[in-house]
């Protein structure tokens, strides 16, 4: 009898891994199981619908520093199954991509259907059965291989692939089986904050902030560009600082203290001289209405009436305003009071833990012959390409694997 692999999950993660289990191992019959009815809905809606496939970071070593959990486990996977491969892999196919300024990689056609299509056009080419609407009630191990029941029938597989993202309800597989659960909490949001003074200024954006997010005398630090929302702050800044202080966030039911520093490349002393020097050179001008930094003329002037400058002018700036008004320039002191959200996507810190899987294969220590790919694990990485490009790098790895394994077995029962 032919040998059968059935992948759990239709989302980036178990399409790619069926595609790949197909090339490597082209006699093996492959079904993928979706619970929902379309597959891929992620995928659609990432990178607001044009689909951020991965980062040009080619250097494993760099690359694994994007993930807050799962550095020390990352680098082999990718040093087998690279940013170059995921490059080769779509443009190979006919799906031509681009580098933005920022290094994400992006389809040429901006859009994420166009990588929906290329992923049909491959599982139909390769005869992958897809069934939707598709849920896996059970999985056990048998004397030789697992039986997957579904609500009217039950089927044997001689290898399994869990690719069945982050959701809740998704996780129960996978402690069936055996395995933990490291309580899976959101990444990637945004902050609410409580100063009411930043009402109003919706919509301004800072290319270069350098933050310090203290939770519990715990400290994060980001530099990147953000932005001030209707609730409080986002961008890749506040986004990423969600990333590396998940957990901790949760479980302080997202109080924090935020500080943001608008000049990290000068000091308070070369701010304190380009105040000084307008004090000499304009005496008799308002405070708010001479910007004399590069920073937004709305922000300035809000600053200003924080402090208390709104009416001031250069030569009333006492030595304590001038120390107050520089600390909000390199210090600025905010409360994070709640936690946004992120567009429409959604990535979780949590899951199955990483040291009951063999990274080298992906495969299940718990119950062999079982492998995981995805956000199903307790891995997951920052903004921009970077949990795509694990997707790509477990199923690929993981189902090479699982070629492997039932060659071998063939091969010994012969």
């Amino acid at each position: 009898m032919d040998s059968q692999v059935i992948i759990v999950g239709g989302g980036a993660a178990g399409i790619f891994g069926a595609i790949r289990l197909a090339e490597a191992c082209p006699e093996v019959r492959v079904i993928v199981l979706e619970a929902q009815s379309k597959p891929l809905g992620k995928l659609k809606v990432s990178g607001g619908g044009r689909c951020n496939l991965t980062h040009d970071c080619r250097d494993a070593r760099h690359l694994v520093q994007a993930y807050p959990r799962g550095q020390k486990e990352l680098l082999g996977p990718f040093s087998q199954f690279k940013v170059e491969d995921t490059w080769d892999w779509f443009e190979s196919r006919g799906l031509a991509l681009k580098i933005e300024g920022d290094g994400r990689v992006f389809p040429q056609s901006d859009s994420s259907q166009s990588v929906i299509d290329l992923f049909y056009s491959e599982l139909q080419a390769k005869k992958i059965e897809l069934r939707t609407s598709c849920r896996v009630l059970g999985i056990s191990k048998l004397n030789e291989g697992f039986q997957i029941d579904l609500k009217d029938q039950a089927l044997r597989a001689d290898r399994v692939m869990l690719a069945t993202g982050s959701l809740r309800s998704s996780y129960f597989l996978g402690m069936s089986l055996g395995h933990e659960l490291m309580a899976p909490v959101p990444s990637l949001f945004s902050f609410e904050l409580q100063e009411e003074w930043l009402r109003g200024l919706e919509g301004l954006s800072f290319q270069n902030l350098r933050a310090r997010l203290r939770i519990d005398q715990k400290d994060f630090y980001q530099d990147d560009p953000a932005l001030i929302t209707h609730w409080g702050m986002s961008g890749p800044l506040i986004i990423r600082l969600s990333a590396w202080a998940a957990r901790e966030l949760h479980d302080s039911q997202y109080q924090a203290q935020l500080f943001l520093d608008f000049f990290p490349d000068l000091t308070r002393e070369d701010i304190g001289r380009a105040l000084g020097e307008r004090v000499l050179e304009a005496p008799d001008k308002k405070i708010k209405n001479d910007v004399c930094l590069k920073i937004p003329k709305r922000f300035w002037q809000r600053l200003c009436e924080k402090q208390d400058l709104h009416e001031t002018i250069w030569a009333q700036l006492s030595k304590k305003k001038r120390r107050d008004f520089i600390e909000d320039l390199k210090n600025l002191r905010l409360q994070v009071s709640g936690k946004g959200i992120f567009k429409e996507e959604f990535v979780t810190c949590g899951g199955i833990p990483r040291d009951e899987i063999d990274f080298r294969t992906m495969e299940s220590k718990k119950a062999p012959g079982v492998y995981f790919a995805g956000e199903l694990l307790d891995v997951d990485g920052i903004t921009g390409g970077f949990n795509f490009q694990f997707a790509w790098t477990s199923s690929f790895i993981a189902a090479n694997a699982i070629a492997k394994s039932i060659r071998a077995t063939k091969k010994s029962n012969v």
